[in-house]
């Protein structure tokens, strides 16, 4: 009796243990504690044993040592017993795994919003195109790339001569020589009119126009160019009763230089924006203030398919969103790299602004002053906004829908304002319908409501359709609709990737009425992904009819193109003519010369 007495005092204590630890146990520990408990259960020294040693429970409660041996040794309760046991563990670790597994709510959101815009999600331009080393090349690489556009057709009749005008445009880069070249073409009658060519290597600038002059003029950039400037016999002269500073002028040119071969961009704001994702706590602040509670699951149509999708109510209240805006504007009235940014951007435009300061009227202004000068009406400016929204904003509610993935299906928001004293309710919801990424297939409105109950509606609908190999096309519909007016801008557009061909029309309507279309079609002639595309357009149409009632159109054809550069880039023809040695009388000849050809120009035209 004194040991089974003990035993039982052993049991109370760990269960009185296990039941004021407050600590939730993590997988192993539940594992551990379920099988000891199975274990001892089985070998009779947990409560069937113990019981029965005293006569109770587990034994004869006339006789204590037969109940002892019934609780402590029963052959025939073992097995199911320990089988029991096994599985009060797996349940025990099977529920551990998916507490300890299960996400915060507020991450789940969280999680679901960055889904709508995540890396990796498929890119039918991407795909098909290889816009990013396109786009890389013509950034970095040596390219060339150019378009022509000319005029096919148009509703008036009294232009019909100017049927077969039309410009071209090609430039060329080579990043190992430093050199560029510009071409410029006008075309009229259906033949060339008049070209152009602009060159510019790391010491020259040369540019020539054949149809006016034989020359081609040349400025050396690098060379002592205030020197130049300072000892021209004629240009210097005329800049000067233009009131440029000359010095100005070639520090400007200097410095602008300077700037174009930096490999860092002026104002990066990419680079802006991962500073401030990684060094503002106002997002991380924002999360914390917000509330996340489970809330009915919906239904929604993703690929076609019903989902029942979880949801979650989410409130924002109006003192974290204040203190979300006034973290962000500190952040950026505080970022060191953007104010310098600033000073070296006001340098620079202090140095244009300089060549005009010859007749020493204006003050010099320190960039550094300037700056801060800007800041502090920024900060005016960002502390009125603060006022504003304490003023008028409220708390923001939302109830988000996350799919089974993870990925947001949809969400609705509603919040209260205060515009001009009249109270004024902001609500709408989004939905993400599936497809070949997360905003191919949306729609989202926005419901804007006065005191009086009118309502104002912007919405977008969207919708798009990608097979490999085969089409790409989408529709969006943007819509501002109104008691008694709705207008809207409605893009379609249509990819056939076996021929290239492609369809797209822009359309403004005004309560169902169009008022302006643009329409092109043509097709892909030529595509190498990541390389090289020509696209040839067989007609782009404008029409209104907002000129006189009746429609007013006219139509293009023209081509585009990208490639890596194919040729070596070289000087414009003609005599070289240096703009700052050359004398008045050479500035004479060039002009008598180009007068002529200008005149001969102008009378084909009218012929």
């Amino acid at each position: 009796m004194e040991e089974g007495n003990n035993t039982n005092n052993t049991n109370n204590t760990n269960n009185a243990n296990m039941s004021s630890n407050s600590t939730p146990l993590n997988p192993a520990e539940a594992a551990a504690q379920a099988l000891t408990a199975a274990s001892d259960t089985a070998d009779g020294t947990g409560a069937g044993g113990s019981a029965g040693a005293g006569g109770g429970i587990g034994g004869n409660a006339a006789g204590g040592s037969d109940g002892g041996r019934t609780g402590g040794n029963g052959s025939g309760r073992k097995k199911w017993l320990i089988s029991a046991g096994a599985a009060a563990a797996v349940v025990v670790v099977g529920g551990g795994v998916m507490l300890s597994h299960q996400a915060d709510p507020k991450d789940t959101v969280i999680d679901a919003f960055k889904s709508i815009t995540a890396e990796g999600q498929l890119n039918p331009s991407e795909e098909i195109f290889g816009t990013k080393e396109l786009e890389k090349l013509l950034q970095k690489g040596s390219a060339q790339t150019g378009m022509e556009l000319s005029m096919t057709g148009i509703s008036d009749e009294s232009l019909n001569q100017m049927s077969g005008a039309g410009i071209g445009l090609d430039v060329k880069r080579d990043v190992d020589s430093g050199r560029q070249l510009l071409n410029l073409s006008l075309q009229y009658g259906g033949g060339e009119l008049a070209d152009a060519q602009l060159y510019m290597d790391d010491t020259q600038i040369m540019a020539a126009i054949p149809a006016l002059s034989s020359r081609m003029f040349t400025l050396d950039y690098v060379n002592d160019l205030e020197g130049q400037l300072i000892n021209s016999p004629y240009a210097a002269q005329k800049l000067e009763e233009q009131g440029i500073d000359i010095e100005g002028l070639a520090n400007y040119l200097g410095q602008y230089k300077g700037a174009l071969s930096d490999e860092e961009p002026m104002m990066d704001l990419k680079a802006l924006w991962n500073r401030y994702k990684e060094g503002s706590k106002a997002i991380d602040d924002l999360k914390t203030a917000m509330t996340v509670t489970k809330n009915d699951k919906k239904e929604f149509t993703i690929d076609g398919q019903s989902e029942n999708c979880r949801g979650y109510h989410v409130t924002l209240p109006k003192d974290a969103l204040i203190r979300f805006a006034k973290t962000t504007r500190e952040f950026f009235l505080n970022d060191e790299t953007l104010k310098q940014d600033v000073v070296r951007y006001l340098e620079l435009a202090g140095d244009a602004s300089s060549i005009y300061a010859a007749d020493g009227e204006g003050e010099s202004v320190d960039p550094e002053e300037q700056q801060k000068e800007l800041w502090a009406q920024a900060e005016a400016v960002l502390d009125n906004l603060v006022e504003e929204m304490e003023n008028t904003i409220g708390d923001v509610t939302m109830d988000v829908y996350v799919r089974k993935d993870g990925k947001m299906a949809g969400f609705s928001y509603e919040t209260d304002a205060t515009v001009d004293e009249e109270n004024v309710r902001l609500y709408g919801d989004v939905s993400f319908g599936g497809g070949y990424n997360m905003l191919s297939n949306v729609n989202g409105a926005l419901n804007i409501e006065d005191s009086d109950g009118q309502i104002i509606t912007v919405s977008l609908d969207k919708t798009g359709a990608y097979e490999a190999g085969k089409s790409w096309s989408g529709q969006v519909i943007a819509t501002l609709e109104g008691d008694e007016e709705k207008y809207q801008f409605i893009l379609d557009g249509d990819y056939q990737i076996a021929d290239g061909s492609y369809e797209l029309k822009l359309d403004l309507q005004s309560n169902g009425a169009s008022q302006a279309s643009i329409t092109a079609n043509g097709a892909v002639s030529e595509l190498s992904k990541g390389e090289s595309v020509h696209i040839d357009m067989d007609s782009l149409r404008m029409e209104t009819t907002l000129l006189n009632g009746s429609i007013s159109y006219v139509e293009l054809a023209g081509s585009y193109y990208v490639n890596p550069l194919e040729d070596e880039i070289a000087q414009p023809d003609g005599v070289p003519f240096d703009v700052l040695a050359s004398s008045e009388e050479d500035y004479n000849q060039v002009t008598t010369e180009m007068t002529g050809n200008l005149f001969a120009i102008l009378l084909k035209v009218m012929s």
